[in-house]
């Protein structure tokens, strides 16, 4: 698995979307559902910024790869995630286990909870924002289980995995 450099994970997201799909854009701190036309997707992809520069297609930077493998996301970089509002951080461990201890503003979506409450929990996750995933680590699987999940039956673009996951958070983390 891939390392992501901060230069790439801090960016901000781009919308990628195709004619005829559907795009979640926030309004007022709540989602509405936007029908995207040609002209949506042409103004996307042109970023135009104080000085009015154009960027081209390749400034588009999506994290789903043809394998559908995240990358992955160190210690070093939780610890800036945690402090931003670009990111939600998944816990893909049991709900018992996260109750014990778990990463700060961590959602819990159990990778081994049944198809109906999972759907419910991921259809919550806003679509605009990074989502970092971690269960134990080690040999653990559940996070790649989960970000498979979105990746591919869900579509989310900008899926990580945090592989040291709890084990090395609860060693390292001392609440910096």
């Amino acid at each position: 698995m891939a390392k992501i450099d901060d230069n790439i994970l801090f960016e901000k997201p781009l919308l990628e979307i195709k004619s005829g799909e559907t795009a979640a854009k926030p309004t007022n701190e709540k989602f509405e559902v936007d029908t995207v036309n040609k002209e949506s997707i042409k103004q996307s992809k042109e970023i135009v910024d104080d000085n009015k520069l154009e960027h081209s297609e390749q400034d588009i930077v999506s994290n789903k790869s043809a394998t559908n493998s995240p990358a992955q996301v160190t210690y070093t970089q939780m610890l800036k995630i945690i402090k931003s509002s670009d990111f939600v951080i998944l816990d893909a461990r049991s709900e018992e286990v996260y109750s014990r201890g778990h990463i700060p503003k961590a959602i819990n979506i159990s990778a081994l909870d049944t198809p109906e409450n999972k759907v419910f929990k991921i259809l919550e996750l806003p679509q605009n924002k990074k989502i970092v995933i971690y269960c134990d680590g080690g040999n653990c699987d559940l996070s790649h289980e989960l970000a498979k999940e979105l990746i591919t039956a869900f579509n989310f673009t900008n899926v990580f995995v945090y592989e040291g996951g709890w084990e090395e958070w609860s060693v390292k983390y001392k609440g910096n």
